[in-house]
């Protein structure tokens, strides 16, 4: 699901702006996720 609401979100952008900026939109998009997914890590168990 999150995917499809990022696909329209991508497009309405494109539509908006222009498909240049739709584009760097996604590479901007995509490089946040993927940043956020590095800093989120998982606790730790403290023995």
């Amino acid at each position: 699901m999150g995917g499809a609401v990022v696909g329209i979100l991508i497009g309405q952008v494109s539509a908006a702006f222009g498909i240049q900026q739709g584009f760097n939109l996604l590479i901007v998009f995509t490089a946040l996720i993927s940043v956020l997914a590095f800093l989120i890590r998982t606790p730790e168990q403290a023995n």
